[in-house]
């Protein structure tokens, strides 16, 4: 209740009393300075990871320079965004979230604000078509799986390298990657293209849900000149990137 009076004030306050005392299922706080409340699920993992951003500030970070692109995948339901277009409001965003009740929260979490582009399609190192696989952790916390036999609850997949072209980015300023242990595959296969088109990488990685997974990721990392940091439960890669 301090902090949420700290950040927020009376609108903090009753947003303590309506998830200790209220019943509706679909919360919401108004954040000073936004043009719409933020929205999020009673049960499940929503109040948790506004938590995460909003009171720990886990997305908090020194950036070199203002943001004029971000990417952010594995957008849940928006919050990630939310902090990121208040922080820096000129910023163009793509948010890409296969999850369908994720995706359908997302879009209402950012319908009024300008340059968001949303995505309903899974991360991976190329176009193709996953299984979405609950894993027991909430709704934060599906994983996705290749499949070649596609069916009605698969999703379509798409790479970075095809969000590029097909939104004509010619670079990624902050990528924001939280996709449950897919970083392994997006880290692994077709990356020479788009890291050296993307100054900041903010990713959490998943070794408690696939060990080794810290391992793979680095493996690839370490072919490319950059400066780490952390932040709460997430890695920052601040590329340095020979100037052509």
């Amino acid at each position: 209740m301090r902090r949420l009076y700290k950040e927020f004030k009376i609108e903090g306050l009753r947003f303590f009393a309506d998830i200790h005392f209220g019943k509706k299922d679909l919360l919401s706080i108004q954040i000073p300075g936004l043009p719409q409340p933020v929205f999020l699920r009673r049960n499940g993992s929503d109040l948790t990871v506004f938590e995460d951003i909003f009171l720990k500030f886990e997305y908090h970070f020194k950036h070199l320079q203002t943001p004029e692109t971000i990417m952010d995948a594995g957008a849940n339901i928006g919050l990630a965004v939310v902090f990121f277009k208040r922080k820096f409001p000129n910023a163009k965003v793509i948010a890409i979230e296969p999850e369908s009740s994720n995706f359908e929260l997302l879009k209402k979490n950012t319908e009024m604000y300008k340059d968001v582009i949303l995505v309903k399609k899974g991360l991976w190192h190329q176009s193709t078509w996953l299984d979405i696989v609950d894993a027991g952790l909430g709704n934060w916390g599906f994983i996705v799986k290749e499949t070649s036999n596609p069916t009605s609850n698969s999703v379509e997949a798409t790479s970075i390298n095809d969000l590029l072209h097909t939104f004509q980015w010619n670079n990624i300023d902050l990528l924001k990657v939280d996709i449950e242990s897919s970083e392994v595959e997006l880290l692994q296969h077709n990356y020479e293209n788009w890291i050296p088109k993307t100054k900041t990488l903010l990713i959490e990685l998943h070794d408690r849900m696939r060990p080794g997974c810290s391992k793979a990721v680095f493996s690839t990392l370490v072919k490319y000149d950059f400066s780490l940091d952390h932040v709460g439960e997430n890695v920052i890669c601040n590329f340095i990137h020979p100037q052509h």
